[in-house]
């Protein structure tokens, strides 16, 4: 087994105003003994960029967790024989030395640990607040595996992981985007959008987002058995859209917010698409 590689932070800052979200409040009693309020603006603040590798080998599961901060996934690692993950520190405050000492006392480093069976990654936080980090992770372009990301609040973007055999992200908050995935596909989260490209098959494949509008988009050749409900079918707002005309090689049933779909002879997999309070969009690639 592989050792993890950790990697202290040295914490250069990088104030990005461009990434201002949210404000800070403070409050105090002025000489008439009023409570008097101010609201600061933060600011984003980033530490320095690290990153950490492991050994990976084929068929290998990398696992991704992210407490706050972005995640991305890109098939282009530079060796065929390991994963890499590169991990941007930040923290969020109105002065830089209040950041500086959230950077060094909160964040303990990111880590890829090449373990029995899988890797795992991920940015580890001392408790919980307005930091964390970004993660890129790196597979290699023949990855194979099986690809499992569990995100607590942040955006998770599968840019290009399209041989991997399972794609699997349950997110707490924060959207989901996610290209060419194949295999087997089970993308969920509480509140955001979901926008996927895939070519499902299988049992049991499942995108949903409990809050927020699902874009689905069939490549061309795909053989499934699906169901799509939309917002109202769950006592949501929402409504089911598709293609107009109808792909010759789809036939549906139903009505929207619930329609059935079944695309080529539908022999290869099952599928559901839904949305608990937002809309459905279904394409063809």
């Amino acid at each position: 087994m592989s050792p993890s590689l950790r990697l202290a932070l040295v914490p250069m800052l990088v104030a990005v105003a461009a990434a201002s979200a949210g404000c800070k409040v403070s409050c105090e009693k002025d000489a008439a003994g009023n409570e008097v309020c101010t609201a600061k603006l933060l600011q984003r603040f980033n530490g320095t960029q690290t990153t950490a590798t492991a050994a990976w080998s084929t068929g290998q599961k990398v696992r991704v967790v992210s407490h706050n901060g972005n995640v991305t996934v890109r098939a282009d690692g530079a060796a065929a024989d390991a994963i890499s993950a590169d991990f941007q520190p930040f923290a969020l405050d109105t002065d830089a030395d209040s950041a500086k000492a959230t950077l060094a006392n909160k964040l303990q480093g990111g880590v890829a640990t090449a373990a029995a069976g899988e890797v795992d990654v991920e940015g580890q936080l001392s408790g919980s607040g307005a930091y964390g980090y970004d993660i890129v992770v790196h597979v290699p372009a023949v990855f194979d595996g099986p690809l499992d990301v569990a995100e607590s609040n942040g955006e998770v973007n599968l840019a290009s992981a399209a041989a991997s055999t399972y794609a699997k992200v349950e997110s707490d908050n924060g959207g989901i985007t996610a290209a060419s995935l194949r295999g087997t596909v089970y993308l969920v989260t509480k509140n955001g959008s979901v926008n996927v490209t895939a070519t499902p098959a299988g049992a049991q494949n499942y995108v949903h987002t409990d809050n927020g509008q699902v874009d689905f988009s069939f490549v061309a050749g795909t053989d499934l058995t699906t169901t799509v409900r939309s917002g109202a079918s769950f006592s949501g707002l929402g409504d089911v859209t598709i293609p107009s005309p109808t792909p010759a090689s789809w036939t549906v049933t139903g009505e929207s917010p619930t329609l059935n779909i079944v695309t080529g002879d539908g022999t290869k997999g099952t599928l559901e698409v839904s949305s608990g309070n937002g809309d459905v969009g279904l394409s063809q690639l």
